[in-house]
């Protein structure tokens, strides 16, 4: 799981959003638990069990709290359990004063990380319509990390990420 280990910790490098951060049922949780202390400028959640609700919980954050910015981990297998909150947070994106103050970054490997490393069964990509809030990186090769719609982003290319995730959308 290095992959997951070098990614994560880019992403919370990198990143400039994320008062909050939301970590993902599993894998990715237990990650950014073990390097909180790197990065004491940010508030972590751990949603241990929540079977891909990190999203749904980021949104009512960022609603009830106008001055946060929200960042979550998702694995893809999460992201599949309950990716109709994607929509919802669309939706209310649009009705709501919200703009770029949350970002789902999902981590793919293709498998359900935490119980086995069980296939997901699919290809998985975040529709175009939700750029503007998911970004998916893929973390199941060892050399290169693939940013959907962007291009292949090497290691040690932190810039990179930087810009995909602070971009403007």
């Amino acid at each position: 799981m290095k992959n997951y280990d070098e990614a994560i910790n880019c992403i919370l490098r990198e990143s400039k959003l994320g008062d909050i951060v939301i970590g993902s049922t599993g894998y990715i949780s237990r990650i950014l638990y073990e390097n909180q202390k790197y990065h004491q400028d940010k508030h972590f959640f751990y949603s241990q069990g929540s079977m891909g609700l990190a999203p749904a919980i980021a949104l009512g954050i960022v609603m009830s709290n106008p001055n946060v910015n929200v960042l979550v981990l998702n694995g893809d297998g999460a992201t599949l359990m309950n990716f109709g909150t994607a929509f919802n947070i669309l939706t209310q994106k649009k009705k709501h004063e919200i703009g770029g103050r949350i970002k789902v970054v999902v981590l793919k490997n293709g498998t359900y990380a935490s119980v086995g490393g069980h296939e997901i069964g699919v290809d998985f990509e975040i529709p175009e319509e939700l750029d503007s809030v998911y970004t998916s990186i893929d973390v199941s090769e060892p050399t290169t990390r693939k940013i959907e719609r962007v291009g292949v982003l090497m290691t040690d290319n932190a810039q990179h990420i930087r810009e995909i995730l602070n971009a403007k959308k």
